[in-house]
């Protein structure tokens, strides 16, 4: 139980003025407000985590322009994602998940007052709230080449959170069907470059009918979506390996016919390196058009990826698999594909801001909002005295901080490797100090767990291509700068040589190898985290196999061979058929399909067993051919069958009879010798 002075500090810190009281016009405090102290500020540092909010906004950097009357709506459409325990924690700021009160979210185009709309929630992923302004457009009303978006929260107490300020978006004419030149200031701009941040949309029809878009998952899978959307990096590619996929990038603009690679920028997960090309509409079908390789790749322009290992195969818009759609070459050698391998590509840009209640916000926060951290984490001696420091950009040399109704005496430092702003905790000191901020690697990263269970079916699809992602590890450590920058490698795994790899800045390990659950059930990865001081830390990784029925019985032959008289009585076993089955646990039964031989035997289905159920006959057949056919119980059961071929031996049971009596005459004065009479008997 939470000692009483905890117990207060945690009801106070649900209770403190909103988020940005002091920049509201007329100030109005709630009578319940609880003003920040020393003690309150201390709390709120050690359980940061508690009282972080975040709001991620992704949108594209261009937009086409509008034409008469006609209204052009952005694609991708910007979307705002809220996250972080903050939301719940505090009573100004209430839960949005599963709760009434939900935030309510606006965004404007600057300037525009007639495009201020309200977005509400369209899907729940995980932790975060997704929302998506499908309704932003531009028109003829603005006429200018530039513009910015402007989101603002509004939360349950009428308080607004905000504004939070986008970079700018370029306003585009109709992509061109001229050649592209690199040169020149309007070029530049839209010329694609290597690490360039974009977004991928199919659209078969106008604006944003049936349009999909390309969406990396958290859990590593890709999928071509109708409501989400993700900001990747385009890497240009001079060389890479299949043996251990490294990949070797360049800088420089970004030319058809070039090799290039997608990586997702919130997970880091990549698709396998892939050749740009564009295409070319003809006679209603798309073609891809050989004679633009060379030339730059620019924004709005609709494009094909082309995968490396096999020939005339594209990057595919179908919501249920992204790989698998083939070109055909027609009679005048011109490469035709499906209209779901276009992809227009566009400048993207995905921006974070984070902040929480004992920050307040600057009347115009940039990306990222700058955060606080316990400046004693970070190797930061104050002669007793308690200090925050704030890390991010800031928009002005004039920013300051309050602590409730007082101003914090702040000191700005600059050096080679970062910037701080340390801010003196302690409301009653007005004096103003000065600080000399050396960097020191005290802080060694940590894992938190130090040991993960990951649960994978055995018949993961792993392929030279496609790496199955297991897990995101993270270690945090506390230190600034380089000493602060932490490094993922494998100590050690068990199974194969190279069945393991992680992704040494984002911690996500990979499977590259497929997996039997017959041959082995766990394996076991250790990783180390490691800053760039030489500290370090380990974590253990436990990957469970669970087996799938992958394995049909075995016939210990495939053609049984017996013979059997055929007086053998009704019961006789003939024979004992076995199968085997190699998943564990598996239970295997028998049984007979059609067939004209079955009404001879009887078979066990639980043993295998055969036995004679009708009485045999040398002279009606002299052999049974019969097929049995073995079924496991997994889901899906599988099957196999043998052929039982059985051989009638004769048995003497029938005795010699004569034909038929006929009478006979022998005439007189025969000679010796003479043929009298011929007598036939038969043996059935």
């Amino acid at each position: 139980m939470a000692s009483p002075h905890i117990a207060e500090l945690r009801y106070n810190m649900n209770h403190i003025t909103d988020y940005g009281i002091h920049n509201q016009s007329p100030m109005i405090v709630p009578s319940d407000a609880k003003e920040v102290t020393s003690d309150l500020m201390h709390y709120f540092l050690a359980n940061i985590d508690n009282y972080t909010c975040s709001m991620t906004v992704n949108y594209p950097r261009a937009v086409q322009k509008s034409y008469k009357n006609e209204k052009r709506f952005f694609v991708p459409p910007p979307t705002v994602m809220l996250e972080g325990n903050g939301w719940s924690n505090s009573k100004f700021v209430p839960g949005c998940f599963g709760n009434e009160n939900i935030p309510r979210v606006f965004m404007q185009i600057v300037g525009v007052d007639d495009t201020n709309i309200e977005l509400y929630p369209t899907q729940l992923e995980g932790n975060k709230f997704i929302f998506t302004a499908k309704s932003m457009y531009t028109s003829t009303i603005e006429k200018r080449k530039m513009l910015t978006l402007d989101i603002r929260i509004l939360l349950s107490t009428n308080f607004i959170l905000g504004p939070f300020i986008s970079e700018r978006i370029r306003i585009m004419s109709k992509p061109s069907k001229k050649k592209q030149t690199a040169i020149g200031p309007e070029a530049q701009y839209l010329s694609i470059k290597s690490r360039s941040r974009i977004a991928l949309y199919n659209r078969l029809r106008s604006q944003n009918i049936s349009t999909r878009f390309f969406h990396a998952k958290e859990n590593g899978t890709m999928e071509a979506s109708s409501t989400q959307w993700s900001v990747l990096e385009i890497l240009l590619i001079r060389s890479f390996s299949d043996t251990d996929k490294s990949i070797e990038t360049i800088e420089g603009n970004i030319n058809y016919g070039d090799i290039v690679a997608l990586v997702d920028v919130a997970t880091g997960i990549a698709l396998p390196p892939m050749r740009i090309r564009k295409t070319l509409q003809i006679d209603k079908a798309c073609h891809i058009n050989e004679e633009t390789s060379g030339e730059p790749v620019s924004q709005l322009h609709m494009v094909v990826f082309e995968f490396l290992d096999e020939d005339h195969v594209y990057l595919h818009a179908n919501p249920e698999f992204l790989k698998g759609c083939s070109g055909a070459v027609t009679h005048d050698g011109a490469i035709s594909v499906n209209d779901g391998c276009r992809w227009t590509i566009i400048s993207a840009e995905a921006t974070t801001h984070k902040f929480a209640p004992l920050l307040g916000r600057p009347k115009r926060p940039v990306a990222p909002m700058p955060v606080a951290w316990e400046a004693e984490d970070a190797g930061m001696q104050l002669n007793g005295q308690k200090a925050i420091e704030l890390r991010g950009r800031f928009p002005k040399d004039d920013t300051s901080v309050w602590f409730g109704v007082m101003k914090a005496p702040m000191t700005k430092i600059k050096s080679r490797r970062e910037q701080k702003q340390p801010v003196i905790v302690e409301p009653s000191c007005v004096h103003e100090i000065h600080v000399t901020v050396q960097n020191a690697n005290r802080m060694a990263p940590k894992f938190d767990p130090k040991e993960y269970t990951v649960k994978v079916k055995e018949d993961i699809n792993v392929s030279a291509e496609f790496r199955h992602f297991l897990i995101k590890l993270d270690a945090v450590d506390k230190d600034a700068g380089a000493f602060g920058q932490v490094k993922y490698s494998i100590l050690n795994a068990t199974g194969p040589e190279g069945m393991f790899v992680i992704d040494a800045n984002t911690g996500a390990l990979l499977f590259t190898k497929e997996v039997d659950y017959e041959s082995e059930t766990e394996y076991v990865v250790f990783v180390k985290a490691s800053d760039g001081g030489g500290l370090s830390d380990e974590a253990k990784t436990t990957i469970q196999i669970e087996d799938v029925n992958d394995n049909a019985p075995v016939f210990e032959k495939l053609v049984y061979r017996l013979k059997v008289l055929e007086d053998e009585a009704i019961g006789y076993e003939l024979i004992r058929v076995n199968a085997n089955d190699s998943d564990p646990d598996a239970k295997v039964r028998y049984s007979l399909p059609d067939q004209p031989d079955s009404a001879f035997i009887k078979l066990d289905p639980s043993t295998g067993v055969i036995t004679l159920a009708k009485a045999l006959d040398y002279e009606v057949a002299k052999g049974l051919k019969i097929k049995v056919i073995a079924t496991d119980d997994g889901k899906p059961p599988l099957s196999t069958e043998c052929t039982v071929k059985i051989e009638i031996l004769d048995v003497n049971d029938n005795a010699p009879r004569r034909d038929a009596k006929s009478p006979g005459d022998i005439p007189r004065h025969q000679i010796l010798g003479f043929l009298a009479l011929n007598v036939t008997a038969s043996c059935h």
